[in-house]
């Protein structure tokens, strides 16, 4: 039989996601395959809480504090109202599963008061949060300090960051959530296990709404895989930064970016049937990466470029819809002895060139290359104020382009002035 413990206030009751890809696409079918209990079926204990106050009887604090002594999965449930904290509130300790749990659009708290520390503090084997906006917190909304986490119907606005996850964390979905103008959305540490991100929508972030980056050691990726689907980001400074993570991002909407809709660094990316347009600088920087593949993506109407290769070995780029942007592709030096490849892209109406090489010589074939403001491909070797030049020499195979202002391939020099 289920316990119900109702945390009264007798004075105030409130109403309250190539063998790289391949890999990735089966881990996260599988992932996707398990099977999630819903929040009422996770609890066998239900902690209410009553009074909208910081401290006392039937407060969110007090509840925390009981929910830590029961040895069976707990479920608090927050008042269709806001919470205005006063000070941080206890971590969220239990052995088996907390569920914390609100009505979407109405349960709230604000933690602009609290000063200092995560405003949920969590460690637990598995912890759901579900219909809770979380406002103003001065460093994270959510902490995750182990175990598994699922978020679902959340709302974070005005945080330094929304949900952080540490290494130790485990599965991570996050879905149907929002989140709005914080420095970071959603923190990654590279986890041990899993992590999806779906459904999501992310707005008007000050650094980045979504931030994966792993320290290698040894050149090692991190053990998490992620993927990042179907959601939608709006003017943020760079919607995604990955870095040295198995990571599949797919079928986003990236619109409006003020740097990079995507940036890249290290191994392990694959980029793909991305919707990427209006952004003040770049839709795609790859920087100092190996193996990236940027695949069957929309990229348009970018001030700077649509896709930018700089410093990496073994990229593909392939069967990308580029069009209206500054430049189209820039693929600038190259790493190790394996080339860059561009293949198959079709390129409309860039403002400026629509391929242009700095430096490097990658594998440019079956490219389509229409109505540039100015060169269809232009080839510049790298002149350096000291020190050797680096050649600019790509295979050009099977290429296709007119309409442009120049059509043929126009070479020169890119001279640094340091």
């Amino acid at each position: 039989m289920r316990r119900e413990v109702v945390l009264r206030k007798p004075s105030r009751v409130a109403i309250a996601s190539l063998a790289l890809l391949g890999c990735l696409t089966i881990a996260l079918q599988l992932f996707s395959g398990v099977i999630q209990r819903s929040p009422e079926e996770s609890a066998a204990s239900d902690f209410i809480v009553t009074s909208l106050e910081d401290d006392g009887l039937g407060t969110l604090r007090e509840a925390i504090f009981a929910a830590a002594e029961s040895s069976v999965r707990v479920r608090i449930q927050l008042p269709p109202s806001r919470i205005t904290l006063q000070g941080p509130l206890p971590p969220i300790v239990h052995r088996v599963e907390v569920v914390i749990q609100g009505v979407p659009g109405r349960s709230e708290i604000d933690a602009a008061a609290i000063g200092s520390g995560p405003v949920l503090d969590i460690h637990a084997p598995q912890s759901v949060l579900k219909g809770v906006s979380i406002l103003n917190a001065p460093e994270q909304a959510v902490l995750v300090r182990n175990g598994a986490f699922t978020s679902t119907d959340n709302h974070f606005a005005n945080c330094d960051q929304g949900v952080h996850t540490a290494p130790d964390a485990g599965r991570v979905v996050i879905e149907k959530s929002s989140f709005e103008a914080n420095r970071v959305g959603a923190f990654l540490g590279s986890g041990r296990g899993a992590a999806r991100i779906r459904n999501n929508r992310f707005y008007r972030h000050a650094g980045a709404a979504v931030w994966a980056v792993h320290n290698p050691e040894n050149n090692r990726l991190s053990s998490m895989l992620l993927s990042v689907q179907f959601n939608h980001f709006e003017q943020d400074r760079i919607a995604i930064v990955l870095g040295n993570v198995p990571a599949l991002v797919e079928k986003n909407q990236l619109l409006h970016a003020a740097e990079s809709a995507v940036y890249l660094i290290g191994k392990g990316a694959v980029i793909r049937e991305n919707l990427i347009r209006n952004g003040k600088g770049v839709g795609i920087s790859a920087d100092g990466t190996e193996g990236s593949i940027i695949d069957t993506n929309e990229i348009g109407h970018n001030a700077g470029m649509g896709i930018l290769v700089r410093s990496s070995g073994n990229a593909v780029v392939r069967r990308n819809r580029i069009y209206n942007n500054g430049y189209g592709i820039a693929f600038v030096f190259a790493a190790g002895s394996s080339p860059n490849k561009g293949s198959a892209n079709l390129l409309l109406r860039q403002k400026l060139d629509g391929i242009i090489a700095i430096g490097s010589s990658p594998i440019l074939e079956r490219n389509t290359v229409f109505n540039s403001g100015l060169a269809a491909f232009r080839l510049l070797d790298f002149r350096p104020a000291a020190g050797a030049s680096t050649n600019s020499n790509p295979l050009l195979d099977q290429n296709i382009a007119r309409g442009n202002q120049f059509d043929g391939v126009v070479r020169g020099d890119h001279r640094s002035a340091q």
